[in-house]
Formats: structure tokens, C-alpha cells, sequence
């Protein structure tokens, strides 16, 4: 009797990649076996019975931290639609670590894995890949993304952690090039997974230059409450994106991953060499997947009727405008989208005309404060001068002291007022509700007029010119973001210039606003 039947899924990112899982577990001979897919269980007479659990891990794209991936992982199950891996916008550098965990039914088994590159589509040629010498064609299976993304399967007990002793899976560690060429590897320290038990496969992935640092053993495997997983304690593996990459800009990467099984009884003879080659057959879409809070140049407003409508757009605060894509490159400005050090993100290069404000902004919030969960940018400071990139947005106090109407701006600057200085031509996430904000009427105070009795004051009489976030929410708990568009007067953007210095040059690649990142690309 011959079973087979197999699960393929193709998620594909334009620009990045995404990485599919395909699962087949069939029979040889007269050996019992069981079969899993993504659209339901077909079983031949016997009692394998598979399920598989998936636990996954990811870099964040607003911080670069290791995160979890709930979107990736599930608990034990029959397949239905999961995807071990779908992954978009990956930059040098990001990794990611997930582990499969294959439960064996009533009888002993052999377990085996392989996994095909089967496309490698270039998608689109932008400029950095032409100027890093590729030569496409566009849209052809031509990609070069395969050659910079590196894996390292290995045999794991649990805990998503590569440890001291743990098994790399020769066959399956190296580039996606290379590796992913349909050969088919044991699963497991032993040759035969028990019955009832459970066997782990994790693996690791790298945008870039993927090296092993295991961390020391604890013994333990999958607690089942990650106090000892990756977020704890790191993945094993560190990931270097450092070199010139940009041939991969845009490419993606198929690729189709099974596992089999066959009754171990009465079968010693079994290996999984034995197998012939397994070859994907997934080819699916190269058009990414719509992402709504992927903002590209093409999709900012560039006139106030197109901010009223709730986008994304470049501001001048020096004459409170919208403003059109460079709008002062008579003299020498630039706000337009680009790529810097590996990342994509809004520029802003100040012109040489009289106090020059540029933002990324929009008009789209009117959010009460304290139901914000989180506020953070991304940004890149490139140049040595007195300007430091900072967010602000227009605030209503709802309070009686001041207002109504515009009441100014809370602002958050890094390297003022005790909040941590940036990095020079370094990508870094600022934490906006971790730091200390100003009003930009403290001076002035609440009745906005100077050399009065109320100068250096908030709106509650305090005298603290910087204030954290915890002390602004206690003092106006039903403050919030000013207006609910940007016709009644909302605004929040990240701004470049205090006005000025000209020539002064930031790039802001996200900024994230209560859980939602919005991300700038080209």
C-alpha cells in the first residue's frame, strides 16, 4: 500500500521574502503511515498518528529585537493553514528561530526531512541592485537573496535555544543556495522517534552571516512557559548583516520543506537516504501581500486636501504647510524616501532658507493619552550638528487653564532632558513613553504671553520643564491628541531642525503608535 500526500503553502514578499512550510508524510511498501496537510488527514490503515506544534520567534521590525511570532507558531494540532514561516520585510541582519515539535503516535517510527529551493524570483531591479552589479532581468527567476540567506537546522530538546551538545543537522546549515537541494536527513539523535514521544526540530535563520554561540545546557528542554527560551536567554546563533547585499533588494525565496515518516517495525532496513530526492513543485506569486501600514513615497499626501484624508505626508513647520516631494531643492533641501545603511526610511536634508522645519507627519490621531500602549521611532541621525530628530504632536490638555483650541505641542528629544543622546549614523528605536517630554508654551505658560506670572509653568502650576510620561498622564489624565483629523487640528510627526541648522540630515525608517507600525520605505 502507497500513501502520499502533501501540504504547500507560498507566501511571497515582494522585496523580502517569505518562507514556506510544506509537510508530506506518506508510505513505502506495505509499511503503515500517516499523512498530514494543510487541508485536512488523510489516514491508510494503521495507527501513525502525526501532529505537529510550532513555535516561532522573529526580529521585531520596530526595535530589532527578537520577539515572538504568534502569527507563525500554534499549539499540538492537524495541519489546517499554519505556516512555519511568513516573514516580510527582512533586512540584513534580522533573525529569526523556530522549532517544530512532531508527536509520534502508538508506533515507533522513522523520521526524516528535506527541504527544495524551488524560485528564486528577482521580482522588480531598483537602483542599488543595478549600482551593486545586478543585471536582472526583472521579474525573472533570477534572485540573488538565496546566496545572503543562511539556516542552521538542528536537533533540539524544546526550548527553542541551541545549547552546548545540541546536533546541527549538517545537511540542512549553510546558505539557502546550497542547502535546500531536495536531500533527505534523519530527524532526531536516534534513528527510530518512539512511540508516544516527541522529537524537536529548530531552526535558525539570518539575513547575512548566521554563526553558532551555543549557550550552556540547562537540562531542562520546553517548560512550557518560556522562562528558558530565546526571549531569556537567546537563540544560540548570533547574525551578522555587515557587506553590500543590495543585489538581494526586492528578490524573494521559495522554498518547499517535508517531513516523512514510516513504520520503524519489521522495517530495520530503512534509511532516509534511502528516499529519493524530494523536489518541491510551489512557484506561487511574487506580488507581496497588501500592508496597510507599509508607507511608500508614492502614497504620502502632498497637499492639505490629501492629509485631511488621513495619509501620511512631509510638513514644514517654518509655514505650517504640506509640502510636495523636495519642495526647497532650489536650495538644497531634500524630503523624499531613500535608502541608508541598509534600512529604507523618510529623508529630510534642511534647505539653506530662513529657519527650516521639515516633519514626517500625519494628521490621523486623536487618541486620549493614557490609552496609548506604545509610542516609538526609528530614526538615523546622520549628521554632526546641533539638530537631533525628535517627535511632537499637538496636545489638548482638556483642562480649563489653558486652551481651547491649539495649546501647543508636547515634544520628546533625545539628548534633552536626561533622555539618552543618539547614536551618530546609527539606526536606533527610541522609546517615546520611556523618556521625559516638554510642552512648547512652558516658557510662556498657560497664558502664552511672556514676562507674566505663569512663565515656566505647565498647565497644573508645575515647574519641571521636562516631565516623564507617567507624571503627564497623572497630571492630565483626559489629555489627549488634539482634534480626531487633521482639519480639527491633529497632528504627530517626527521633526528634523530646531529650526536649522541647513544641511542637517535625519531619516526616520517607522514610527509605531499604540501597537501599529507604520513603516517608510521607497
Amino acid at each position: 500500500m502507497t500513501s502520499a500526500i502533501s501540504f504547500k503553502r507560498i507566501l511571497i514578499s515582494l522585496g523580502m521574502l517569505a518562507f514556506v512550510g510544506a509537510i508530506a508524510w506518506g508510505a513505502t511498501g506495505a509499511f503503515f503511515s500517516d499523512t498530514e496537510t494543510s487541508t485536512g488527514n488523510t489516514f491508510s490503515a494503521g495507527d501513525i498518528d502525526l501532529q505537529i506544534d510550532n513555535e516561532s520567534y522573529v526580529t521585531s521590525t520596530s526595535t530589532g529585537a527578537l520577539v515572538a511570532s504568534p502569527g507563525n507558531s500554534w499549539a499540538m494540532s492537524n495541519l489546517t493553514n499554519q505556516l512555519f514561516f511568513s516573514f516580510t520585510d527582512v533586512k540584513p541582519g534580522d533573525i529569526g528561530e523556530d522549532t517544530i515539535s512532531i508527536h509520534a503516535g502508538s508506533n515507533d517510527a522513522f523520521a526524516c526531512m528535506a527541504a527544495d529551493l524551488t524560485a528564486t524570483p528577482e521580482n522588480t531591479l531598483v537602483d542599488p541592485e543595478t549600482d551593486a552589479g545586478d543585471l536582472g532581468p526583472a521579474n525573472g527567476d533570477n534572485g540573488e537573496l538565496q546566496n545572503f540567506l543562511n539556516f542552521s537546522f538542528w536537533n533540539d530538546d524544546g526550548d527553542n535555544v541551541y545549547e552546548v551538545g545540541e546536533t546541527q543537522i549538517t545537511a540542512l546549515t549553510g546558505p539557502a543556495s546550497t542547502i535546500f537541494n531536495g536531500t533527505w536527513s534523519q530527524v532526531g539523535t536516534t534513528t527510530v522517534t518512539a512511540a508516544g514521544s516527541t522529537r524537536f526540530v529548530a531552526k535558525a535563520w539570518c539575513v547575512g552571516t548566521l554563526t553558532p554561540a551555543p549557550i550552556a545546557q540547562d537540562g531542562i528542554g520546553d517548560t512550557l512557559t518560556n522562562t528558558n527560551g530565546p526571549l531569556v536567554r537567546g537563540t544560540g546563533f548570533t547574525c551578522s548583516g555587515t557587506g553590500n547585499q543590495n543585489t538581494a533588494q526586492t528578490d524573494g525565496v521559495v522554498i518547499d520543506v517535508s517531513f516523512y515518516a514510516e513504520q520503524a517495525r519489521n522495517n530495520g532496513q530503512f534509511t532516509c537516504a534511502s528516499l529519493p530526492t524530494f523536489v518541491g513543485t510551489s512557484t506561487g506569486s511574487t506580488t507581496p501581500p497588501n500592508n496597510p501600514n507599509e508607507i511608500n513615497q508614492a502614497d504620502l499626501a502632498t497637499t492639505t486636501a490629501g492629509a485631511i484624508a488621513g495619509n501620511w505626508f512631509f510638513y514644514n513647520d517654518t509655514n505650517d504647510t504640506v509640502m510636495t516631494i523636495d519642495q526647497f531643492s532650489g536650495t538644497g533641501g531634500q524630503n523624499h524616501m531613500e535608502l541608508v545603511a541598509g534600512e529604507e526610511g523618510a529623508k529630510m536634508l534642511l534647505d539653506t532658507g530662513v529657519n527650516p522645519r521639515y516633519n514626517i507627519a500625519t494628521g490621523q490621531f486623536g487618541d486620549v493619552l493614557n490609552t496609548i500602549s506604545s509610542l516609538k521611532f526609528r530614526v538615523y541621525d546622520a549628521t554632526a550638528d546641533s539638530d537631533t530628530p525628535f517627535i511632537q504632536f499637538n496636545v489638548d490638555f482638556a483642562t480649563t487653564t489653558v486652551g481651547p483650541g491649539f495649546q501647543g505641542r508636547l515634544t520628546m528629544q533625545p539628548g534633552s532632558g536626561g533622555n539618552p543622546a543618539l547614536a551618530a549614523a546609527t539606526w536606533t528605536t527610541v522609546d517615546a513613553m520611556a523618556s521625559t517630554w516638554r510642552w512648547s508654551r512652558f516658557a510662556n505658560g498657560p497664558d502664552n504671553i511672556a514676562a507674566t506670572s505663569d512663565d515656566n509653568t505647565w498647565p497644573d502650576g508645575n515647574t519641571t520643564e521636562y516631565r516623564s510620561w507617567a507624571s503627564i498622564l497623572a497630571a492630565f489624565p483626559a489629555a489627549n491628541i488634539l482634534g480626531s483629523s487633521f482639519a480639527t487640528g491633529s497632528f504627530l510627526g517626527v521633526r528634523t531642525g530646531q529650526p536649522g541648522p541647513a544641511a542637517a540630515t535625519n531619516f526616520v525608517s517607522s514610527i509605531e503608535f499604540d501597537g501599529t507600525n507604520y513603516d517608510f520605505e521607497i
